[in-house]
């Protein structure tokens, strides 16, 4: 500031010199009062303060192109009658004024989205300004608009949307989550992806899981930072078959004509969706297919009936979903024989056979048949006259070193029908 010069003339009662100097900024000033003669001048110091200044000051973007300002004003207001709000960024400098002593904020408008301003705030009273108070802010995009019906495939999820007008987009970052609590918690399937671009209207995010729920979010970024999350779509990728096996099949108990087994479950990332039953096939060897039962996801045990007695069987459990089938875990399952029977040598022409009846069924009596298993001409017979409480019998009168096919016919209670059994057995020699 250049030094100012004012002539000044003495009061001729009281021969004292007075003079007001009014000043429009705050600072330090320094007078120096002189007569003609120089070097009699005299000098003299003094501070003129200025406004208190504003506190709390903030700067908060609040669309693409603009910019709010809020401060607490001076406790107590001390005549100030307005602020003074300078801003630069985007190229310029700018400047505007805000009157009123209690106000409280202030927005700016026409700034430049993808650059950074600093903002000054200072108050001011009779021509006076305090100390300035500075904040920065930058003008980030806004948050994109998603679509809310992406589109899906078994592993892929495409979305669509925008970034408002006004904002500047150098980049931006896809994000996804998977949804937990539908099938497998403890399977991790987050990520993101992040992309250079000018502009956000479609992505498409891949290697994802079938038959699961995933919640997409997207943030849109540019030289001043990366602005506000979008809000979050969700979408469901279509279910796939299974692609694994349940787990390995224990045989719980098998009976002349079933079968119940129990399995443990498809691993979980190997589901592609939600199981929603399993089927369960016998099938005798040769593929004749003669039982099968469906159950409930969530059972994992089935009872296969109406098979048939001393037979092997494969025993297959595949995992079912929306989708279809997947593969099979088996298990080989053998059905008891109704009657068992064995015989012995009790000397070189007796033979003692021994039975046991399946205690599912109950017999009112036994035939035992038996023959020469050279020359069945020759030698057969039968015994008929055995009790139901009976479980051996004693052949006698046999030929020796002979070998012998016996057959025990057991007659079922009601309509139970016959159940046999049979085996070989050879005498002894003398």
């Amino acid at each position: 500031m250049s030094p100012k010069e004012q002539t000044v003339l003495n009061d001729p009662v009281t021969a004292q010199y007075t003079h007001t100097l009014t000043v429009t900024t705050a600072g330090e000033y320094t007078c120096t009062v002189a007569n003609n003669k120089p070097s009699s001048a005299l000098s003299a110091s003094t501070t003129v303060p200025g406004p208190p200044s504003p506190t709390a000051v903030t700067a908060v973007q609040d669309g693409p192109t603009s910019i709010t300002v809020t401060w607490t004003p001076p406790s107590p207001l001390d005549g100030i009658t307005g602020y003074t709000i300078s801003y630069t960024g985007g190229g310029g400098n700018n400047e505007t004024t805000v009157s009123g002593g209690n106000t409280m904020s202030h927005t700016l408008t026409g700034l430049t989205n993808g650059e950074n301003y600093t903002i000054s705030i200072v108050a001011t009273t009779n021509g006076l300004s305090s100390a300035p108070v500075q904040a920065t802010v930058g003008l980030v995009p806004s948050a994109p608009v998603l679509d809310s019906t992406p589109t899906v495939t078994t592993s892929t999820v495409t979305i669509t949307g925008s970034v408002p007008s006004g904002s500047v987009v150098t980049g931006y970052v896809v994000q996804w989550q998977r949804d937990t609590s539908l099938v497998c918690p403890d399977l991790s399937d987050d990520g993101s992806i992040a992309v250079t671009s000018s502009s956000f209207t479609r992505r498409t995010i891949t290697g994802l899981e079938p038959g699961n729920r995933y919640t997409i979010t997207v943030t849109a970024s540019n030289g001043a930072g990366s602005g506000p999350v979008s809000t979050a779509v969700t979408a469901m990728t279509e279910e796939a078959a299974p692609t694994g096996a349940p787990g390995p099949i224990t045989l719980v108990t098998v009976t002349l004509n079933s079968a119940t087994v129990q399995w443990g479950e498809v691993p979980c990332p190997q589901r592609n969706g939600e199981i929603t039953n399993y089927t369960v096939t016998a099938t005798k060897l040769g593929g004749m297919e003669e039982g099968t039962a469906s159950v409930d996801a969530d059972a994992r045990q089935a009872t296969i009936s109406g098979l048939t007695r001393s037979t092997i069987y494969t025993v297959s459990v595949a995992a079912v979903n929306s989708a279809g089938t997947g593969p099979s875990t088996t298990l080989p399952v053998e059905t008891p024989d109704g009657l068992t029977v064995s015989a012995t040598g009790s000397s070189s022409t007796s033979l003692t056979v021994s039975w046991t009846l399946e205690d599912s069924l109950t017999a009112t009596s036994y035939t035992i048949s038996y023959s020469n298993t050279n020359n069945t001409d020759c030698f057969n017979d039968s015994r008929s006259d055995i009790p139901a409480s009976g479980t051996s019998h004693t052949l006698d009168d046999l030929e020796e070193a002979t070998e012998y096919s016996i057959t025990v016919t057991a007659t079922l209670t009601g309509n139970g029908g016959t159940q046999e059994g049979s085996t070989t057995a050879t005498l002894l020699t003398a």
